[in-house]
């Protein structure tokens, strides 16, 4: 089935927009061009090409990005598609208007990685590893004509990009948080470094407060 995390993939086809993909593999949800991040539109949709849909080169990177600004989006309830002409600090100075808080969109960015980690420790403990965080054979297999070059999803590259992924989220290599992050986001008050590591049954690679030292 063309499905991550069963669920089906949507309108773009990966192997035309590798930051997508990345957003289909990674995701909680599974295979969702919103809630992961919509990056899309910056390699060939819209004449924006800001980003070259089949380049590896940063495209990890890019697709955290937009994952940081998608979470952010449903952290606020704000339609996703105001992201192209709002930018996170006005939905901050927006917020603060509101709230009295004095956000920044560095501010947002880190509420959203905080999001996106408990997302992450949420399915760990369901079982999901990070080969869930793949996608159908069929894209690394079957070529399309992407600018007249016949076009696959590299695999070799695709798992570099995955684990830059990971990298930048303060992950490890198998996808599993490490214990600075949990505490750093504040994550240790919802579930400790330690229990997680027992419920999840994966050593996590760092030291937390009130655990042991562990190499991954």
């Amino acid at each position: 089935a063309m499905t991550v995390k069963g669920m089906e993939i949507p309108a773009y086809d990966p192997r035309a927009t590798w930051t997508q993909a990345m957003s289909y593999m990674i995701t909680a949800r599974g295979g969702c061009h919103l809630q992961g991040g919509y990056s899309a539109p910056i390699a060939f949709c819209a004449g924006y090409g800001e980003f070259p849909g089949v380049k590896s080169e940063g495209a990890a990177l890019v697709a955290r990005n937009a994952a940081y600004h998608n979470t952010a989006y449903d952290v606020l309830g704000v339609c996703a598609f105001s992201g192209f002409s709002i930018t996170l600090d006005e939905f901050a100075n927006m917020l603060n208007d509101v709230t009295g808080l004095e956000m920044k969109a560095s501010d947002l960015e880190t509420v959203s990685r905080r999001v996106l980690t408990l997302e992450r420790m949420f399915n760990l403990l369901c079982g999901f590893t990070a080969e869930d965080d793949w996608l159908p054979e069929r894209f690394f297999r079957d070529p399309i004509v992407v600018e007249g070059q016949a076009t696959v999803c590299p695999e070799g590259e695709f798992r570099a990009m995955r684990a830059e992924y990971y990298e930048s989220l303060g992950w490890d290599e198998r996808g599993v948080p490490r214990a600075t992050a949990i505490e750093e986001l504040g994550l240790g008050a919802v579930l400790g470094a330690w229990e997680f590591e027992r419920m999840a049954g994966a050593a996590i690679a760092g030291p937390g407060p009130g655990r042991r030292e562990q190499i991954a």
